[in-house]
C-alpha cells in the first residue's frame, strides 16, 4: 500500500512523498522536516500510528499538519483513540 500510494501522490499530484520503515523512522523525519500532510499506518513496527501521533505532539512536532491513519480494522475502539 504504501509503494502505491507513494506512486500515486507523486506521479498524480507532482508531490514529493517521504517514506519511512518503521515509527522511529517517521518520528524522526518529522524532526528533520516540515510536511504538509502525514499518512500514517496504524500497525508500524515499535509503535501504532497513533502512538506515534501522541509522540509528535508531546515533542510539539508538526503542530497544525492534517494527519491520516491507514487502519484494517474496523473496531470502534481505535476509531475513537484516533478522533
Amino acid at each position: 500500500v504504501k509503494c502505491l500510494l507513494k506512486i500515486t501522490i507523486e506521479t498524480d499530484h507532482a508531490l514529493e512523498v517521504d517514506t519511512a520503515q518503521n515509527a522511529q523512522e517517521a518520528f524522526q523525519a518529522c524532526r528533520n522536516n516540515r510536511y504538509d500532510l502525514m499518512i500514517f499506518d496504524y500497525m508500524m513496527p515499535s509503535m501504532t500510528g497513533l502512538d506515534l501521533i501522541k509522540k509528535l505532539r508531546q515533542h510539539q512536532l508538526q503542530k497544525g499538519v492534517p494527519i491520516f491513519i491507514l487502519i484494517a480494522e474496523s473496531g470502534s475502539d481505535i476509531k475513537a483513540q484516533a478522533k
